[in-house]
């Protein structure tokens, strides 16, 4: 289930577009594309990025076997516009430089979730992100307020967004190739939405959002 987000920034407008809202649902005949039962390589993705704590970027290898994916390292690895983040984490984690809009009301989430608002996380006043907190209508995400949700949003807004090794823009094949088989599927008029690591309704999950066979968009939710 796709939220509904109100957003102030112009450039970030894309990411209300992407609901599921009066479109069709793409080819799914990409889905069907599986792995190998028999593989045993492994796959190493190097990215140079850069710590939030520190100024010196570092070079990150990301080993795990083709078509499987492991919920504990994907939270760990999201990558936007050559930066590393994880869920949950706070504006303090994130460094000084990171500050937010005011908080807009969720709607249309999990009622697991309860009630919560979601933000645009700024990055020295670059937008970088969405993200979800408890924060109160209306209000500044308060520096230890935990983020238990993040939202790379589409390349086209704020660069590459990367999570455990997918990226926005991808292909689908890819995303099977590199994860294996999603634990739900959810249907959607334009979009085809993908679970990895739990179900829609669960409090830890990646989802990936494809339309016409790409990567569209990717969240990321471990809510403790």
């Amino acid at each position: 289930m796709k939220r509904f987000i109100t957003l102030s920034l112009s450039a970030l407008i894309m990411l209300a577009a992407i609901t599921a809202c009066g479109k069709e649902s793409p080819n799914e005949s990409a889905i069907e594309q599986t792995v190998s039962e028999d593989s045993t390589q492994t796959i190493d993705v190097t990215e140079s990025t850069e710590e939030l704590s520190s100024s010196s970027a570092e070079e990150t290898v990301i080993s795990h076997t083709p078509g499987e994916f492991n919920i504990d390292d994907a939270v760990n690895d999201i990558v936007i516009d050559g930066k590393r983040y994880k869920v949950p984490t706070t504006l303090k984690e994130m460094g000084e430089s990171y500050t937010t809009d005011l908080a807009s009301e969720a709607l249309f989430i999990p009622e697991a979730w309860g009630k919560c608002t979601t933000s645009v996380v700024y990055d020295n006043d670059k937008p970088v992100m969405s993200v979800f907190t408890q924060r109160g209508k209306n209000d500044k995400v308060g520096e230890n307020d935990e983020i238990f949700c993040i939202a790379a949003l589409s390349a086209k807004n704020i660069g590459l967004s990367t999570v455990y090794g997918l990226s926005v823009g991808d292909k689908i094949d890819k995303m099977i190739e590199l994860w294996g088989d999603p634990i739900e599927t959810e249907n959607a008029k334009s979009y085809t939405n993908y679970y990895y690591g739990g179900a829609k309704d669960d409090l830890r999950y990646v989802e990936v959002m494809v339309k016409d066979g790409y990567v569209e968009y990717i969240e990321v939710l471990n809510k403790q």
